[in-house]
């Protein structure tokens, strides 16, 4: 038995499928682009889409997402970050 409290759930599902998905698609942009040639354009340019979707995908889940992808409760400011290295947050934050 563990009376351990659970950590809250900061990155939700859809944001963390975001994460890897952006990262598969730039990392695909990166390779087609470098290594694909001529022959690989239109997957080179189906991927720029992919990326531009999730981009708009990532705004919208912003503004209408979770409580944790929320831009309203995400302002990061000076006092915040110095606090944050020197291990004195108490609030759960992206």
């Amino acid at each position: 038995m563990n009376d351990k409290p659970r950590d809250p759930l900061i990155w939700d599902l859809p944001l963390r499928l975001w994460h890897w998905s952006l990262a598969g698609a730039i990392s695909f942009s990166l390779y087609s682009g470098w290594f694909g040639g001529i022959s690989m354009i239109d997957w080179h340019m189906t991927s720029g889409y992919v990326v531009l979707g999730l981009l708009v995908f990532r705004i919208c889940w912003a503004l209408w997402g979770g409580l944790y992808a929320r831009w309203h409760n995400y302002r990061p400011n000076v006092m915040g970050v110095m606090k944050h290295f020197q291990g004195q947050v108490s609030e759960a934050a992206h």
